[in-house]
């Protein structure tokens, strides 16, 4: 009785009470990477909209990782994103517009601004790198805060690792779904959206229950060999 009791206040103890940290960090992902993926993934040629969903991303996760409140990474999110978006889209609009003014202007004019464009060239290139920097610096940090996570913490369970793992099995199932009903909007905005939630849910309850079917057989049969 005894260990069953113990048995049974562990299994509660294995659902009812994982890291939060992960629980609303996979949640966030499925929902924000569905929400992406399912309308924006025809305009990722797109340079503006793409770098500032990138940029939004990252700079949301790192930030708000040690947060547990879900619409605070969404506003964290949205607010790097439209001020990324604001920043490239003044910068590509200045560009382009002088770019326009180069080719209606004068020949003499033109000779005289060719310094000031290779100018505008050299620190668009330098912007470009620097963002690109900084997506590669947040990419390690988020990385490293993650397997600081994964080994440093002393209540490690398998729920850290559940829910992880039923985020990447999730979306590579809905990933390949979305291509088959990549034309009708409505349908592939559905499928992301939710079923990514629900099915990031169900995989990491499944692989804990099959944790813990392991674990109640070998405490079972620890008692006959």
């Amino acid at each position: 009785m005894l260990s069953l009791s113990r048995f049974l206040s562990f299994f509660l103890s294995f659902f009812l009470s994982p890291n939060k940290h992960f629980i609303y960090l996979s949640i966030y992902l499925s929902i924000y990477l569905s929400i992406y993926l399912s309308l924006f993934h025809h305009y990722l040629s797109i340079p503006i909209l793409s770098l500032s969903i990138y940029l939004s991303i990252y700079l949301s996760i790192y930030l708000s990782i040690y947060l547990s409140q879900i619409c605070v990474l969404v506003f964290l999110s949205f607010f790097f994103f439209f001020f990324f978006f604001f920043l490239l889209f003044l910068f590509f609009f200045f560009f382009f517009f002088f770019l326009l003014f180069l080719l209606f202007s004068s020949f003499f004019f033109l000779f005289f601004s060719f310094f000031f464009f290779f100018f505008l060239f050299l620190l668009f290139l330098l912007l470009f790198l620097l963002l690109l920097l900084l997506l590669f610096l947040l990419h390690v940090l988020l990385l490293h805060l993650l397997f600081h996570i994964f080994t440093c913490t002393s209540t490690f369970n398998l729920n850290h690792f559940a829910f992880f793992l039923s985020f990447f099995l999730s979306h590579a199932v809905l990933f390949f779904l979305s291509f088959l009903y990549s034309v009708n909007f409505f349908l592939s905005f559905f499928l992301f959206f939710f079923l990514s939630f629900f099915l990031t849910l169900f995989i990491s309850f499944l692989l804990s229950f099959l944790y813990s079917v392991h674990f109640f057989l070998s405490f079972f049969l620890s008692f006959f060999f």
